[in-house]
């Protein structure tokens, strides 16, 4: 899949998450992770924001989707089983980040 295609994913799966889903979502990220953290993240972001989260996936971003997991489990995600959190942590993350 193209990355551009995947950027088009990430757009629809957080439009399939409904307004206080994304809420509670974002909020309960930015409650675990400091404020520099974030920081930190809008500058990756702001560096690259179609392909930012390819180095994160298997690092902080497994850290950030057992976060979310801990509010919405993958199960209560939309589209499951076909979709996950590794469809939707990316959106998810960029919106903590005040990016979205």
């Amino acid at each position: 899949m193209e990355l551009a295609n995947l950027t088009e994913e990430h757009d629809q799966n957080w439009a399939e998450l409904d307004m206080k889903t994304r809420a509670i979502l974002v909020d309960h990220l930015r409650s675990q992770f400091s404020k520099s953290f974030w920081d930190d993240a809008a500058r990756v972001i702001d560096l690259d924001p179609t392909e930012w989260w390819i180095d994160f996936h298997f690092s902080v971003g497994m850290t950030l989707r057992n976060s979310l997991r801990k509010v919405l489990t993958d199960q209560q995600l939309p589209g499951y089983p076909q979709k996950h959190w590794d469809d939707y942590w990316v959106p998810v993350t960029e919106a903590a980040a005040g990016k979205r």
